[in-house]
């Protein structure tokens, strides 16, 4: 029988709500710059914790891994209505 403490348990690093930017670690992708606004938290693919965020200058939402994401304090988000 598993115990409780033997599971190891993933948690988002940003909660619905936060504000974010695309790492500049990664390659670059045709994106809006930023800032982008966290819409959901999605369970982990592949190991990695994965989230829904949107633009306020791009008509639809992205999926991105956790890994992607940078804190963008300061920066606030402006969403259309869709």
């Amino acid at each position: 029988m598993r115990r409780l403490d033997e599971h190891k348990t993933s948690r988002h690093s940003f909660i619905t709500g936060s504000v974010v930017r695309l790492s500049k670690r990664y390659p670059p992708r045709k994106a809006a710059p930023g800032p982008y606004h966290v819409v959901a938290q999605l369970p982990a693919r592949d190991g990695q914790l994965q989230y829904r965020i949107k633009s306020g200058c791009e008509p639809f939402y992205r999926t991105v891994t956790e890994n992607e994401l940078e804190s963008d304090l300061g920066a606030t988000v402006t969403v259309a209505a869709s």
